[in-house]
């Protein structure tokens, strides 16, 4: 699932509670806005093989939860593993394969923006 927070704003589409720190950032699906130009669920890339990995250097998936920003700020890297692009899940449940640099821009997995 895409999850995104910006100035401590859950931007969606889960809601995010941390016991660790008692944080609960709730979303409702009623904020989402534009639903067919907005990811709910990323493939992350799985593997740091040439030609499926978008960053050979960088991670492979290690939770459920994709981070929009790119590995080099500390977020995940879209694989480019189906013909160099990525499944990608929208807010109104179609299914399209994207560019990895579509997968990594925020303004795509905002849902409430």
């Amino acid at each position: 699932m895409v999850s995104s927070v910006v100035l401590n704003v859950n931007c969606g589409f889960t809601s995010i509670i941390d016991k660790d720190i008692g944080m609960v950032q709730l979303f409702k699906l009623s904020s989402v806005r534009n639903p067919a130009l907005k990811i709910m669920i990323a493939e992350e890339q799985a593997t740091l093989k040439p030609g499926e990995s978008s960053d050979p250097t960088g991670d492979i998936m290690n939770d459920v939860r994709y981070a929009p920003t790119g590995p080099a700020k500390g977020g995940n890297a879209f694989t480019m593993r189906h013909n160099k692009r990525g499944n990608a899940r929208f807010g109104d449940g179609h299914v399209l394969p994207v560019l990895p640099a579509f997968g990594n821009m925020t303004t795509n997995c905002q849902a409430n923006r």
